[in-house]
């Protein structure tokens, strides 16, 4: 179990995300895709990385609780998520790679 302190001395547990979790994200990303959150698109501007919904996934904290911190306490978090879960964010990089590449394709056939 990994942990992170904030800035103000709070301690913020990180979980380690099993296949099934991420199953039910890849499951669930297909639907957002389809109809995004306002916060998602306040996440994607504020944080490269992730969403705060997948983030509340990998901490003992709700994402309403996150929304609460300030952006660099929540980059913290970011951060202890990235080593505690590295294989969930090597999947998504593929994941961006493949879609990108599909893009460009698409671009060339048009």
């Amino acid at each position: 179990m990994n942990k992170v302190t904030l800035e103000n001395g709070t301690t913020v547990v990180i979980l380690k995300l099993t296949v099934k979790q991420i199953d039910s994200w890849l499951e669930n990303l297909a639907e957002e895709a389809a109809s995004p959150r306002k916060q998602a698109v306040v996440d994607s501007l504020l944080f490269e990385d992730i969403d705060l919904l997948t983030v509340s996934k990998m901490v003992a904290m709700p994402e309403d609780d996150l929304r609460e911190l300030t952006p660099d306490d929540v980059n913290t978090i970011i951060e202890g998520c990235k080593t505690a879960n590295k294989h969930f964010f090597k999947m998504r990089e593929k994941m961006i790679q493949f879609g990108a590449k599909a893009l460009e394709n698409q671009q060339e056939h048009n």
